[in-house]
């Protein structure tokens, strides 16, 4: 009969052959889901832009309102894909950093600004949210701003 503390040593680790086994799994399954986690990720960057854009848009409303005075949110540098900035009276309330691989465009210029009351001064402002990577399955988002000072999702 053996000892069986010599069966239990016999017995640890693994070989290289099960090793190997398992590293060419993992490479292939990691081939298989690294375009899917690209999309994922560009999908989400578009996502919580319209999620900045919506709350910045609904903050600067709600300070009009406060302050009973115009505030203005405003593209940096003339193109809202460089961030923004919302001010009331010349001072800055918040800036809004540039988001990396994103397009954001609006059809009603490079200003929106909110009056006392909450409403909008001038035409309603769509805004269009894309990545700037053509990959296939990125979902653009829009949003929209109605001249009663609204922010929607649904255009």
């Amino acid at each position: 009969m053996r000892n069986p503390i010599q069966l239990l040593r016999k017995q640890t680790g693994f070989t290289l052959i099960e090793m190997v086994v398992v590293v060419a799994i993992l490479g292939i399954i990691l081939g298989i889901a690294a375009p899917w986690m690209q999309s994922y990720i560009l999908n989400q960057r578009v996502r919580n832009a319209s999620f900045d854009l919506t709350s910045d848009l609904l903050l600067a409303r709600a300070e009009a309102t406060k302050r009973n005075a115009d505030v203005l949110m405003t593209a940096t540098g003339g193109s809202w894909q460089n961030g923004w900035t919302i001010s009331a009276g010349g001072v800055a309330l918040k800036q809004r950093q540039s988001i990396r691989d994103l397009a954001i465009t609006a059809t009603g210029g490079t200003t929106v600004t909110f009056r006392h009351n909450g409403r909008l001064s001038g035409n309603a402002q769509q805004f269009d949210l894309n990545s700037t990577d053509s990959s296939a399955g990125i979902t653009p988002r829009k949003l929209c701003v109605g001249t009663s000072g609204k922010v929607s999702s649904e255009c």
